[in-house]
């Protein structure tokens, strides 16, 4: 069963354990000069702009508001002077009470005993004069007055006279830079390019971004560590690889003595502000969502099929394949609650209880991996006991990224839009059937059924004390229809 929980974010905390916020630098490198011999590669600008956003939609990581940012060759130029700038920018900013993590996804190059990052504009690999240093970007990591500082590159690395780097090599170069944790990828453009279940993105990565959204393989109880996140996408990478090592397992030189936890995913959920019961909402659905390889349900399938037919065979087998999870979590349920003994059981891919409803569903992505989606609906004899929604979220193993609220009372779209965009909401998208708004980090789907919540934690939007998320959410149920009930 796949853990999904969204809670109160936190970051690397210092000696005193108390929690701080991190400050993001993400950089992505797809495009070269031509004639440089350097190949471009289109996932290292979607490997830089994935671990951003894991950053800004994933709260439990502790991002700083406003200081999560990216420079890919996307929608930049990425030259050697910009890279050094953003960096310096990076490590100036953060404070004594932040953390910051540096991540880089393009060509690594070792000259002697010296490593370069490559920019977009460097011309000639054997000239370290047109190539980024290491050795520069840690003189500005050095003078930072953050808490802890994180190095993370997914590189395709060689060395200037074309021979395969080591991990000796890359061991030895990163062990002598203290004061940093430095997380680093050996592999190379093939094995990048192949290897990865989505080929958007690079292997590392594709694995990284799992373990930032909290997989549950990936905590320790509830929390990710840099222990924890390491020896996932470390065990993910090498099965990738078929078992063998040489081909690019991460590399990591973990030189702080602080203590290094990156993430907290427990859910908390207390008595609800948000009086659901006078607005026309007939149910309440949380989503969550955790990457899935086909390979780790369907065995034996061939290739050649479509991702589509794929999609539906997984979908088919998803009862069997979690069928001893479903029944522990059955187990759970009735243990934990007082229900009826014959009103908890399995159904299919999910779990029937009073009132509501658990189900796992599978979307692709490619022929290869996707998302395995989790759902549970609770109705609305739930919706004066929140409380109890957070138990069973937390019983069901459930994080949720979205939540969808089904209207008892069709809506008319053009009537709302007015006092959403009179309330500060953005209009980003309308058709006939649906609207999508924004406002800052929050995002927001109108349907003429349903209102789609992201951006939103339940701990924020269903607390009992008044937040701003819970305003925010009063004052779109506010302009609804009233309810006949």
């Amino acid at each position: 069963m796949t853990e999904l929980k969204k809670g109160r974010g936190m970051n690397s905390s210092d000696q005193d354990g108390r929690l701080v916020p991190i400050h993001v630098l993400t950089i992505g490198v797809s495009r070269q000069v031509d004639g440089s011999g350097f190949l471009p590669l289109s996932q290292f600008e979607n490997d830089a702009l994935a671990i951003r956003d894991c950053f800004l939609n994933y709260t439990q990581l502790c991002a700083e508001t406003g200081k999560v940012s990216s420079l890919t060759t996307k929608s930049s130029s990425v030259s050697r002077g910009a890279i050094l700038a953003a960096v310096k920018s990076l490590a100036a900013g953060a404070g004594s009470e932040n953390s910051l993590l540096f991540y880089f996804s393009g060509h690594g190059l070792s000259i002697g005993d010296q490593m370069y990052l490559v920019p977009e504009d460097a011309y000639d690999a054997e000239d370290p004069g047109c190539l980024v240093g290491f050795d520069q970007i840690f003189k500005f990591l050095d003078k930072s007055k953050a808490k802890q500082k994180f190095v993370i590159v997914d590189a395709s690395w060689f060395q200037s006279d074309d021979s395969k780097i080591t991990a000796d090599l890359l061991f030895n170069y990163f062990g002598r830079k203290k004061g940093t944790i430095v997380l680093v990828s050996c592999a190379d453009c093939e094995t990048l390019s192949n290897e990865s279940p989505d080929p958007r993105f690079s292997l590392f990565t594709y694995h990284l971004k799992a373990a930032l959204g909290g997989a549950r393989e990936a905590l320790e109880g509830k929390h990710l560590t840099l222990n924890s996140l390491y020896k996932f996408v470390s065990a993910r990478v090498l099965d990738e690889l078929a078992g063998d090592p040489s081909n690019g397992v991460p590399l990591l030189v973990n030189n702080s003595a602080n203590p290094t936890i990156l993430g907290d995913f427990t859910p908390r959920l207390i008595e609800s502000s948000l009086s659901l019961g006078k607005s026309p909402i007939a149910s309440v659905q949380f989503v969550g969502s955790e990457a899935l390889r086909v390979k780790d349900v369907l065995t034996a399938i061939r290739k050649t099929y479509s991702a589509q037919y794929i999609a539906s065979r997984v979908n088919e087998t998803l009862a069997e394949h979690f069928q001893e999870d479903l029944g522990r979590a059955v187990a759970r349920l009735k243990n934990n609650f007082d229900f009826p003994e014959d009103d908890v059981y399995a159904e299919g891919p999910g779990i029937r209880f009073p009132g509501g409803r658990y189900w796992l569903e599978y979307l692709h992505e490619t022929d290869k991996a996707g998302w395995l989606l989790e759902h549970v609906t609770f109705f609305s004899s739930w919706f004066s006991k929140p409380q109890k929604i957070a138990e069973i979220l937390e019983t069901l193993d459930l994080r949720p990224s979205e939540i969808r609220m089904g209207l008892s009372t069709e809506i008319t779209l053009k009537q709302l839009i007015p006092g959403m965009k009179a309330n500060g909401w953005k209009l980003e998208s309308q058709l006939e059937h649906k609207a999508e708004f924004s406002q800052g980090s929050y995002q927001l789907g109108l349907e003429i059924d349903a209102i789609t919540f992201r951006g939103f934690q339940p701990a924020e939007l269903l607390g009992q004390a008044e937040t701003t998320q819970s305003k925010i959410a009063g004052g779109i149920l506010h302009l609804l229809p009233k309810s006949n009930s």
